[in-house]
């Protein structure tokens, strides 16, 4: 029964369980049963808004200190807390019982310990206390636990437990066969050898199979692919290794990859005829993260102001696009596409600095023209692909003519790179200061196949 169900009642005898927490330290409770300071807290109080509750005239109010106020809720919830304790105590007739213990199955990492109420019904005077038991070395539960573990494990299944070979199981019949394969013969009782050698016969995959060291099996990448991912891999496959089939922790967004979505919402809401309103979504110099340097996001914006796509009619934004090769699924996403009289032109727009072409020739406007082409989206002419750089000075602008042939190049570099993918070569590294995976692993040689921390 909980305390909010015993409200109203009354018992000869009440167990109050749980009253335990841990102590943090500055002397607050932590990590508690009773109190949970957690529950009770208004700003967690199930997503509830901290304005609409009714005794939000009550609580307290923050004025400009985050620590402080910080300070007064958890103060307000241990009241709360406190109020709860009280109805549950005051619910015993004749005997009330207070438990607390060091350890609690689920939390078998952190001890916990009598927690405050606990300590102060044991101050008082009218309380006896029967026991009070010092912290343990470890928890008894986790050693409760491991008395339980037993390999192989016992015979359950009802014709195991009728087997006259093999009394203890299949299980430790196998794991004795593992160790020495002629041991089982030796326990086979004289004129049961032809049942033995059935049996054996029987379960002679599971004795295999007990007996092979079972490896991992290589991790693989998945089928379906961005157009950046494709080209990590087309520059650095050690790079998309540790990004991408096995991704290592990544670094904070780069000031230039946070303000470049910035710069496609702007564009985005002139596709759809909207107000150029910027939310600069923490990225001015203002920002607890300091990510992006002062006058970044004006830059771009005022270079993108004085592009010639500023005055043209409202593009297709963000266009997301998916095609096949092979087995595998290429997608991406293209920041602009113009459609004028002129022809049709792919925009995206760059906020970084300007890198070099990737070696194997792959191109990421290059593929997305590919893939409009592949959804008959492109005339037969082409299209001219563009990068916008925007995080100078001044914009700059580069623009490239994709034809027939070039597309049809950058189809069959596609399919060769992916074809090296599919063959699990990882070997090969960029070694370029940019490369996230050569720039942070500097001194092992290990392939990616090895056991190793890069």
């Amino acid at each position: 029964m909980t305390v909010h169900m015993a409200k109203g009642l009354e018992f000869p005898v009440v167990v109050v369980a749980g009253l335990s927490a841990g102590t943090a330290r500055d002397g607050t409770p932590k990590r508690g049963i009773f109190p949970d300071v957690r529950i009770a807290d208004p700003r967690r109080a199930q997503g509830f808004p901290y304005e609409l509750r009714e005794d939000a005239a009550h609580l307290p109010r923050f004025v400009g200190n985050a620590r402080a106020f910080k300070t007064q809720l958890e103060e307000r919830a241990l009241e709360d807390e406190r109020r709860l304790l009280y109805v549950a105590v005051t619910r015993a007739k004749q005997l009330l019982v207070l438990t607390a213990a060091w350890w609690y199955r689920g939390s078998e990492k952190t001890p916990k310990g009598p927690g405050p109420f606990w300590r102060e019904a044991a101050a008082h005077p009218a309380v006896e206390i029967v026991t009070r038991a010092g912290e343990p070395p470890s928890s008894p539960l986790t050693e409760a636990l491991r008395a339980r573990i037993r390999w192989p494990p016992p015979p359950r299944r009802l014709e195991e437990l009728t087997d006259p070979l093999f009394p203890d199981g299949v299980a430790a019949a196998i794991e004795l066969a593992r160790r020495d394969p002629a041991a089982l013969a030796a326990l086979v009782p004289p004129g049961d050898t032809d049942a033995f050698d059935a049996a054996v016969a029987a379960h002679r995959h599971l004795v295999e199979w007990a007996g092979v060291e079972q490896a991992a099996p290589a991790p693989s990448p998945p089928r379906v692919l961005s157009v950046t991912q494709v080209l990590i891999y087309a520059r650095c496959p050690r790079d998309f290794y540790w990004t991408v089939v096995r991704p290592l922790p990544a670094p904070p967004p780069r000031p230039a990859a946070r303000l470049g979505s910035v710069v496609h919402r702007l564009l985005e809401r002139r596709a759809r005829g909207l107000p150029d309103l910027v939310d600069l979504d923490g990225l001015g110099a203002d920002s607890p993260a300091r990510v992006a340097e002062p006058g970044l996001v004006e830059r771009a914006v005022r270079n993108f102001a004085a592009t010639p796509y500023a005055q043209l009619p409202p593009p297709e934004a963000e266009v997301g696009v998916v095609f096949r090769v092979g087995p595998w699924a290429v997608r991406g996403r293209i920041d602009a596409i113009f459609r004028t009289d002129a022809g049709v032109e792919l925009v995206d727009w760059k906020t970084g600095k300007r890198t070099d072409p990737n070696p194997l020739g792959l191109d990421q406007l290059g593929l997305y023209a590919l893939a409009l082409r592949e959804l008959g989206q492109l005339p037969p002419e082409g299209c001219v692909a563009s990068y916008c750089h925007l995080g100078g000075d001044t914009p700059e602008i580069d623009p490239y003519d994709w034809g027939s042939e070039e597309l049809d190049r950058q189809r069959t570099l596609l399919e060769t790179t992916l074809a090296d993918l599919e063959s699990g070569d990882f070997d090969r590294r960029c070694g370029l200061p940019t490369c996230q995976y050569c720039s942070r692993v500097q001194t092992t040689d290990a392939t990616p196949s090895q056991s190793v921390t890069p």
